[in-house]
């Protein structure tokens, strides 16, 4: 897996993968990005592979003004306690997460996790040529939200 993304305005943003046994990993870690350039997670040419059969992961892409910062490790110790407890398990739980990570961003006005494809808007499809050659088919999600975004993609590897 790789992450691509490309901002329309200057913003912070956090990226991390937590999977249901417990594990999680910063992919992009929280750093104030400039707009119109093409940004890569874990790298240009790097890639998360998956070896762990019939675990569910979910992505986490945040962009928007002073993000996790401080509280950080205490929502990473959240999840962790959440995976300890039994409540979050494959698919089961995600809500949860995503209204712990919700009170640890600490806004006033209401936040919503954007999970699934409703409401959300494809670019373009185009495709990706590497270095060595190889292509690859991608189709950009549009996605918007003010003042900050939270888009949380979930997936198992079978």
């Amino acid at each position: 897996m790789q992450l691509r993304f490309k901002l329309s305005r200057d913003t912070e943003v956090h990226a991390f993968l937590c999977s249901s046994t417990g594990a999680l990993e910063t992919l992009f870690d929280e750093q104030f990005v400039y707009s119109d350039i093409v940004q890569y997670a874990p790298g240009e040419n790097d890639w998360i592979t998956f070896n762990e059969l019939d675990q569910v992961y979910t992505l986490y892409f945040l962009a928007g003004p002073q993000l996790l910062a401080e509280n950080a490790e205490p929502f990473y110790e959240q999840f962790a306690t959440l995976v300890r407890d039994g409540q979050l398990n494959r698919f089961a739980g995600l809500d949860q997460l995503a209204t712990a990570l919700i009170e640890f961003l600490q806004r006033p006005e209401p936040l919503e996790v954007l999970r699934g494809d409703e409401d959300i808007f494809l670019g373009q499809p185009e495709t990706i040529v590497y270095d060595d050659g190889n292509t690859l088919s991608s189709q950009a999600e549009i996605l918007t939200g003010t003042p900050l975004l939270v888009r949380a993609l979930s997936f198992s590897v079978p």
